[in-house]
């Protein structure tokens, strides 16, 4: 509280921001309304004082919040489920990690940021997609505007290539022939060798 002596009249109020604990700056909070107890403000934040009489006036700040929304998708923008996600606050590493809770058709919502830097790491994706091979670093400005994620709030996912066993043509056939030869061609020699030894008998 500070207490000061004023001489009578019109007065408008405002304070002077000071930096905050928890890495935020002066700016992350706004004014959000002046009272005076013993006189009367207006919507300007302006008050009349008489002389001889005490005020105490009042300012209440409210903290500048933004939420981040996304939802996952493949690249075709459908919304896919089974995604997890970490995100963890740079410009205040104290902070630790922030909890992320799935809502539904792959939609995510995290209400009462304040303004800063973020860093959103997907941890798991869907079963059948890649992972996010970078974390994506977001900001929230002074003007409570949310940047770095896609305009359309769609982190898309593209899905992982299942390999296929090459059925015709190709290295791998042509190893199947040459295998399939190399029988043919033993099966044969060993019937050969098997007439002779009989003709030698009979002789």
């Amino acid at each position: 509280m500070t207490r000061i002596e004023v001489l009578a009249g019109a007065y408008s109020l405002a304070e002077k921001p000071k930096t905050i604990t928890g890495g935020l700056s002066e700016t992350a909070h706004k004014a959000k309304g002046w009272t005076c107890e013993g006189g009367d403000v207006n919507e300007k934040g302006e008050v009349r004082l008489e002389a001889g009489k005490t005020y105490t006036c009042t300012v209440t700040n409210a903290l500048r919040t933004s939420a981040l929304e996304w939802t996952k998708t493949d690249e075709a923008g459908q919304a896919l489920n089974g995604s997890t996600w970490k995100l963890s606050r740079t410009s205040a590493p104290e902070v630790g990690e922030i909890p992320v809770t799935p809502g539904k058709g792959g939609a995510f919502k995290v209400d009462g940021l304040p303004m800063g830097t973020y860093r959103l790491t997907e941890t798991a994706a869907p079963a059948g997609f890649r992972k996010l091979a970078a974390p994506i670093d977001i900001t929230i400005d002074e003007d409570e505007k949310v940047r770095g994620l896609p305009e359309d709030g769609k982190i898309r996912n593209a899905a992982l290539q299942t390999p296929v066993l090459p059925l015709t043509g190709g290295a791998g056939s042509d190893a199947f022939l040459i295998a399939g030869s190399a029988f043919l061609i033993l099966c044969a020699g060993a019937l050969w060798i098997a007439q002779r030894r009989r003709k030698h008998r009979d002789a």
